[in-house]
C-alpha cells in the first residue's frame, strides 16, 4: 500500500510541476503581451516581447503609435505572480499582478512623476 502511494504521489507531483511552468505559478512569460496606455487623451499601444533562454528572462518593448520598436527593457522577472520590469533610459518601471481569471497582469506604470495603470494580455 505504502509503495503505491508513494507511485502517486510522485506521478501528481510531476504532472503539476509539467503544468505550472518552471516558476510554479501557471504563467509562462515567453511570448508577446499587449497593453494600451492613455497618455493626455492618446492612447499608445505597447507590446512587450519576452523571450526566455534557459531560465533567463530578456525583453523588448514597442511602442506602435509612436514608432518605437525595440527598445531593450534593462530587467525583466517574474517573483511569484507578480511581474517587474524596468527600462532605465525611459526612467520607466512596471509592476502588476497575474489575475488568473482575466488572463492578465494589472498593476500599474511608472515614469517620471506619473503613475499609470496598466494591464498585460497575451497578443493573439
Amino acid at each position: 500500500m505504502r509503495k503505491s502511494s508513494a507511485v502517486v504521489f510522485m506521478a501528481l507531483a510531476m504532472t503539476i510541476a509539467v503544468t505550472t511552468g518552471q516558476n510554479g505559478t501557471g504563467v509562462e512569460l515567453a511570448g508577446d503581451w499587449k497593453t494600451s496606455l492613455e497618455v493626455n487623451g492618446t492612447t499608445l499601444r505597447l507590446i512587450l516581447h519576452v523571450a526566455k533562454t534557459g531560465t533567463a528572462l530578456s525583453a523588448t518593448l514597442d511602442s506602435l503609435d509612436q514608432g518605437a520598436i525595440g527598445p531593450k527593457v534593462d530587467s525583466i522577472r517574474l517573483d511569484g505572480l507578480r511581474l517587474h520590469f524596468e527600462m532605465n533610459e525611459l526612467g520607466a518601471r512596471y509592476e502588476g499582478d497575474w489575475n488568473s481569471k482575466a488572463n492578465q497582469f494589472e498593476g500599474k506604470w511608472e515614469q517620471a512623476s506619473a503613475v499609470l495603470p496598466m494591464n498585460w494580455k497575451r497578443a493573439q
